[in-house]
């Protein structure tokens, strides 16, 4: 599963306080919370996660 994106970067009706009534962001929330959920069982377990090859180089590990 990859990183879900938050979809407020390039949104149009963008505002403050926008959050509460934002069915995108409401989704991408729910998203988010699932893909942290899985990344603490697994790192929990020993288990590893793999980054892709922009992600690595990100983190200055390439």
């Amino acid at each position: 599963m990859k990183r879900p994106q938050s979809p407020c970067g390039g949104c149009k009706d963008r505002q403050l306080g926008c959050h509460a009534g934002c069915e995108l962001y409401e989704k991408f929330k729910l998203e988010a919370d699932t893909y942290r959920k899985i990344v603490k069982e697994s790192s929990s377990y020993g288990e590893t996660i793999e980054y892709s090859r922009t992600q690595l180089k990100r983190m200055g590990r390439i």
